[in-house]
């Protein structure tokens, strides 16, 4: 035909059959993708950005990133669905998306906003305590206007139920340490491109293919966020507590909920077992105990 073929290194495994195997088969192909990563290369039209590895050091020599103990609850809220959700893509930049409106809350995402005050009520419930409740979010804009939707509908929702005792504090306070996992040159493609990522992390989480954040610098700035957060904020008065609805995302909320869980960092990327639901609200627990059922590997799909 007079086309140029170009060579593709990783040819039996595509993006979404890699979801679909069992873990043996994901480790093997993850280690056949890093064996040949000199490079992806287009085919014809096709955009597939070439690929390269810059670790940080090997599995066996992780650096290692804890979080320290909390002297506070924290509790993990996932945005709702946003405009990127609904046209399927990653939303990831941090230089253009922080402090911005770009990819907000979609209507129903405004509603999963919304119902999580719920689901944060439920949450404080389970202390008879009282305290002082604060909101922390990710500069992006779908999780601050989820994070300012849930905050009233809370202030509401105390006074409507007659929850006396908790005090919500005004504003959402940002913390950059809070942010969106960077994809890289991934970011603005579809949503099978993570097919790309998440095998790989599951045994490397030191790997930055396509230039995307690793797992352990993600867990490395979200800690020093909760620490910095946490140490914020006043001694304990009494009976009461501070209770912290952390709004963000969700890789950057699953590595945190791992990492706070006690998992080896060697293990830390076995986040992505662990998928939040748009608009849904989790207790930072600190041991693995406290980790929701692992569900298999299996790519979002559009709109959430």
């Amino acid at each position: 035909t007079g086309r140029r073929k170009y060579y593709k290194p990783f040819p039996f495994v595509t993006a979404m059959s890699v979801f679909r195997q069992p873990p043996s088969f994901v480790a093997a192909a993850a280690l056949f993708f890093l064996k040949f990563s000199h490079g992806i290369s287009r085919v014809d039209r096709c955009t597939q950005p070439r690929f390269s590895f810059a670790l940080a050091s090997s599995v066996s020599g992780v650096p290692t990133v804890t979080l320290p103990p909390t002297h506070n609850r924290f509790l993990m809220l996932r945005h709702g669905q946003s405009t990127a959700n609904l046209a399927g893509i990653i939303s990831s930049d941090a230089d253009s998306l922080m402090y911005s409106s770009t990819h907000g809350l979609s209507p129903m995402g405004a509603t999963q906003a919304a119902e999580s005050a719920r689901e944060v009520l439920a949450a404080l419930r389970k202390s008879r305590r009282g305290g002082k409740i604060l909101f922390y979010s990710s500069p992006f804009a779908r999780a601050r206007q989820t994070a300012e939707i849930c905050q009233t509908k809370l202030r509401n929702l105390l006074v409507e139920e007659g929850e006396a005792g908790w005090t919500i504090m005004d504003g959402i306070l940002l913390d950059e340490g809070l942010r969106e996992r960077s994809f890289g040159r991934l970011d603005g493609m579809k949503l099978y491109t993570y097919a790309y990522v998440w095998p790989v992390d599951l045994f490397l989480p030191t790997h930055t293919g396509f230039g995307v954040e690793s797992v352990h610098s993600v867990a490395s700035r979200v800690a020093e966020a909760v620490t910095r957060i946490d140490r914020s904020l006043p001694d304990r008065d009494g009976d009461e507590e501070s209770v912290v609805v952390l709004a963000g995302h969700a890789d950057t909320l699953q590595i945190l909920q791992v990492l706070a869980a006690g998992v080896d960092v060697e293990n830390l990327g076995t986040f992505s077992s662990y998928r939040f639901r748009n608009g849904e609200v989790r207790e930072m627990g600190r041991d693995t105990s406290t980790l929701p059922q692992p569900q298999p590997m299996v790519p979002p799909k559009k709109g959430t």
